[in-house]
This record gives C-alpha cells, structure tokens and sequence, in this order.
C-alpha cells in the first residue's frame, strides 16, 4: 500500500485549495487501482465549500472529521485542511456514513455497515473511524455500538472536534458532506496487519488521593462522593468560573477497581444540568484521581512516538491522532507537538490530528486485540 499527503491553507478559495492539492497528490502519477481518502480540516473548510468541492474533484471516496489542528508532511497549524491517500492495487475500500445516531445508533450502524461490507468481497481487515461528539453519548457507547455491528475488526479513528468550547463545529465527513451527529468510517478488505500504539499520562503524575463516582449515567457523572460534581471540582480548588473552561485539559484517572487497566479520562464540560461530560463510560463505584499533563509530558511523549516509529519502521506510513488535551497543555505554543512530527518524521508519510477522543485497539493479556476509546492519548497506527 502507498500513502500520499497533501494539505492547504486556503480557506476562502474554493478553486486555489483544490488545485494546491491535487498538484501535491499528482494522482496521475501515484494513483494505483484502488484508493480511500482522509480528511482532516479546521471546521470553516467545511463551511466555505472546499471539503465539498475537493471531495468531487477526486476519483475515490473521502472520510474525515474536523480537527483542532494537524499536520502532514511539509505542512502544520489550527487552520489547515490536510488530506490523506490510501491506494493500493490489491486492497480494497469502502466508505459510509451512518444515519443520525441520536434516536438509536444500534440499528444506524448495522445499516450503514452492512451497506458498506456488501460493497466488498467480504469482511474487512481493518474500520477508520471518526464519531461525532454528541454529549450524552461517550465514545465508549458508540464504540461498542460498532463493535456489536462488526465484530471484532480492529478499529482505528477519532471523536470530531473543533475550536470550540462546546464543539458546535464538529464535523464528521463523508464524500464531502459535514454531519454533526452520525459516525463516518472507511472499510479496508485486503492482506494488511497495522501496528498500533498508544501513549498516554505519565504514571508519576497521578495523585494518591482518590474519590468515588456516587451517581452516574453512561458518560455523564453526577455525584463524586455524594457530592455535587461541581462542588466536587470546587474541593479540588478548580476555578467555577465560565462553568469550569479549561477543566478538559485536566486528566481524570477512571479506576474500575475490577482488576481493569486505569484508564485517563476527560471531562468536556459541565452540561446544563450540572453533570460532567465525559469522554467515556463513567460507572458508579469507580474511582477518580486528578493527574497532571504538561508541556514537557506531550513534548516527550511525542518525541519518544517518533522514535517508536521509525524503530518500527512505517513501510507505508502512519496515521496518528493526539488528544486535544495535548494541546491545551501547551499553552501559547500550541504548534510545538505538531512541529515534533513534522521534523522527525520527514521521511515518512504521516498525518497527524488532534482528536475529542482516541480509538485505537490495545493488546490484551492473552495476546488479542481489544478496540478501547481512549483520553489524553497519542495513538498511532502504522502500516
């Protein structure tokens, strides 16, 4: 499999941002039989019609969501559109979006992937997926929606996110189209065995003290220690004001106390009710711990995935996706992270974006992979 990667800074013209990527694509000559494209953009892309106006200029079916900010070979920052190529003469591929996932997303994703495995020879080897970011359903959810759907296919992706506080421009894309409440994913059927990585907080950063979820509901967490979750917050002497901004780019650690892997989890606001919005399942008798993620944590971590990948050695290229908590964490230099890949993985196809949470699958004990939704990561997934 060959992987291409072009990307533009060109908001407001339509005709320019389509020729800017077709030019670095230079199809013509790299195109083999079969090909899927991957889109990530700052969400005005949408809005001003290039996502739309590239997406029918190409020869292939495109996936996607929005992003904070992304990166590619040659090119970085919040406001760029960046779009992946995935061609090969012997895989193939299939895209699909679901219906809105509001009412039952059970049924909507058996539809949408049925409809996309009868396109294909048979099952697929491996799911792109990008969710969209709805409040009372974590990706936890709907990650298992999907997985009831397509059994155990590894499954690779993103929750959509935007620049927003309360995501309002989050987009997930399919062949040109925004949605804000359905899933997008791309089926690949074929010989391929991607590795994948996940890096996330350091352990050290973890604070011994812990609290117990009281009263929950799916992501939605209402009382921590039968307190109030905003009182709660308030115990720990985090600011009330603008309802808590800011308090996603602060770690959570979920202990299930089953013997399960801690897991980091984000809190994306406080919703109208009161509830903390979370970016997975928040069950009741699990415990919390704050954590702490700082510049030098993300700056590390990425170097150290760069490192990884190239030990590895990305045959095709990679795919990563970096918790838009990452970026938070660097304050006003917010292009650090994206700069790293940038410099180190020059040499290899790679497109980076910032994610509302990552999917990636995780190795098992007894040596399976186990698809999971994670928090406060840096996920890979290198062909």
């Amino acid at each position: 499999m060959k992987m291409l990667t072009a990307f533009t800074y060109e908001l407001d013209d339509v005709e320019l941002a389509v020729a800017e990527i077709k030019e670095q694509l230079n199809l013509k000559q790299n195109l083999r039989k079969n090909a899927v494209g991957i889109l990530s953009c700052y969400a005005e892309f949408v809005d001003t019609g290039v996502v739309d106006a590239l997406c029918r200029a190409l020869p292939f079916e495109v996936v996607g969501s929005t992003t904070l900010g992304n990166a590619t070979n040659g090119g970085c920052g919040m406001l760029m559109l960046s779009l992946t190529v995935l061609t090969d003469d012997h895989l193939r591929f299939a895209t699909t979006h679901t219906a809105s996932l509001l009412e039952n997303p059970q049924q909507a994703m058996d539809e949408a992937y049925h409809a996309a495995v009868a396109r294909l020879p048979g099952r697929p080897s491996l799911i792109l997926a990008y969710f969209p970011f709805i409040q009372d359903m974590g990706g936890e959810l709907l990650l298992e929606c999907l997985r009831r759907a397509t059994g155990e296919v590894p499954i690779y992706g993103t929750v959509a996110c935007d620049h927003n506080l309360d995501y309002r421009e989050a987009y997930t894309l399919n062949n040109g189209e925004g949605f804000r409440s359905s899933l997008s994913m791309a089926l690949i059927y074929g010989s391929i065995s991607p590795t994948f990585l996940v890096a996330s907080i350091p352990k050290e950063g973890i604070q011994k003290q812990a609290a117990v979820i009281t009263a929950s509901c799916g992501n939605l967490v209402k009382t921590v220690n039968n307190l109030p979750v905003e009182q709660y917050l308030l115990t720990l002497g985090l600011s009330a004001g603008n309802g808590f901004a800011g308090i996603s780019a602060i770690p959570f650690v979920l202990d299930y106390s089953s013997g399960t892997r801690p897991a980091a989890r984000v809190i994306y606001m406080l919703n109208g009710e009161g509830e903390a919005v979370c970016g997975g399942e928040m069950p009741e008798g699990a415990t919390l711990a704050i954590s702490s993620l700082d510049h030098d944590n993300v700056i590390h971590t990425a170097q150290q995935m760069t490192e990884t990948i190239l030990k590895v050695g990305a045959q095709s290229g990679a795919l990563l996706f970096s918790c838009l908590s990452r970026n938070m964490a660097l304050k006003t230099r917010m292009e650090a992270e994206l700069s790293i890949f940038m410099q180190r993985l020059a040499g290899v196809p790679f497109a980076v974006s910032y994610s509302g949470g990552e999917c990636c699958p995780i190795q098992e004990e007894g040596g399976g992979l186990v698809n999971r939704i994670h928090n406060f990561t840096l996920t890979a997934c290198i062909f």
